[in-house]
């Protein structure tokens, strides 16, 4: 049975594929029943001119190879429909006209911290927004010679850990030097500082020009030492920043020994999921270990320190003049943890205590200041490894 043959579609320009580069001699082929053999020459030409609704000129432009013949005698040829929409060339460039940038790219097609504020955004300067606008970190600031802030200071520098940087002040008046920054610190915010009650009475007055700074200041007062670190001390202080109207743009200070740092950062750490806080530790345990490292947490009666984060303080100023009120048992527990540092560490601390161990057990500021500021900076040492 005959195969049965379609009609020649006139509507559609016939696409030819290359001749073979071996001609073939040509043959005569009879016709098959109605249909003709393929027109050549001037034509074909004349007939493509007629039916092609698509010119040689436009398929030049759309960038299509240009109809030719297509080898293999009466096979049938690759047409492409008539009615499909036509091909149509690319819009010219403007001038400056350039393709967007990826959001991850420093184009402005991205979200920046400071522009662009999610509802649930913290803020002012804070470790969210301490890169620059347009995404790139910031170097890390290390104090050097010449730096004013080291001047005023025994020892100022950065110690970068957990994905922000902590500022460290240590030197015998360092709570006057750092004056500045700790005003900027709490400029236009709610401050709530976390202090024990001797430690207020004692040096209250080294913070005197605290709340001129801020908003508002709250001094929530704590236990002394280990029974401050209690849940139910860490709820009080969550309730009553709550009451205050606590935000997450609000300071949190610690203003005392290790046990008040310890709390004050755990609550910091979690009220609203976390706000930023400050450390300004008053015994020398703190100042060359506790405040070094952002360990924070409280106790069960389980467990010391069983509940807990890491959560680094953004500023800590240890003032070695306020450890002249020590008793001496504080005194000799921060020495050995000094001792400790230096004897695994740095040997010329280690003679340095030595040599000055009758001075540094009476609490003198100015022999402190040097052996607080070597301890706290071998200890940052260790924790950014």
């Amino acid at each position: 049975m005959e195969r049965r043959r379609r009609p020649l579609v006139r509507h559609a320009p016939p696409v030819h594929q290359p001749r073979p580069a071996r001609p073939r001699q040509a043959r005569e082929r009879p016709r098959r029943g109605a249909r003709a053999r393929l027109r050549r020459g001037a034509q074909r030409r004349r007939a493509r001119r007629r039916f092609d609704p698509y010119p040689r000129s436009a398929l030049a432009v759309a960038g299509l190879p240009a109809a030719r013949h297509r080898g293999g005698g009466g096979a049938r040829p690759i047409r492409i429909p008539a009615r499909r929409a036509a091909l149509r060339r690319a819009a010219a460039r403007r001038p400056g006209a350039r393709p967007r940038p990826h959001g991850d790219d420093d184009g402005r097609g991205h979200l920046a911290a400071r522009r662009h504020r999610l509802p649930q955004d913290r803020f002012g300067d804070l470790p969210d927004d301490r890169g620059a606008v347009d995404g790139r970190r910031a170097p890390a600031r290390r104090a050097v010679a010449g730096d004013p802030a080291a001047l005023s200071f025994a020892a100022a520098f950065e110690l970068r850990a957990g994905g922000g940087a902590t500022r460290h002040r240590i030197g015998g008046d360092a709570l006057a030097a750092a004056a500045a920054e700790l005003a900027t610190e709490v400029a236009g915010r709610t401050v709530f500082l976390v202090t024990e009650a001797t430690v207020w009475g004692l040096h209250g007055e080294r913070l005197a020009a605290l709340p001129a700074a801020c908003s508002r200041l709250h001094r929530l007062v704590v236990p002394a030492g280990e029974a401050a670190k209690q849940v139910e001390v860490a709820d009080s202080l969550w309730r009553a920043m709550s009451a205050a109207g606590g935000k997450r743009d609000s300071r949190v200070i610690a203003f005392g020994g290790g046990s008040v740092g310890d709390l004050a950062g755990f609550v910091a750490g979690t009220f609203l999921r976390g706000v930023d806080w400050l450390l300004l530790p008053t015994t020398l345990l703190a100042q060359v270990d506790a405040s070094i490292g952002g360990k924070t947490a409280v106790d069960l009666p389980e467990a010391k320190n069983a509940v807990g984060l890491f959560h680094h303080p953004r500023l800590v100023v240890a003032d070695t003049g306020v450890l002249a009120t020590l008793p001496p048992e504080q005194v000799r527990s921060g020495l050995v943890e000094a001792v400790k540092v230096a004897a695994l560490l740095d040997p010329e601390l280690l003679a340095r205590i030595e040599r000055d161990r009758a001075a540094l057990l009476a609490g003198d500021a100015a022999a402190l200041a040097p052996v607080v500021a070597t301890a706290a900076r071998l200890k940052a040492g260790l924790v950014e490894r």
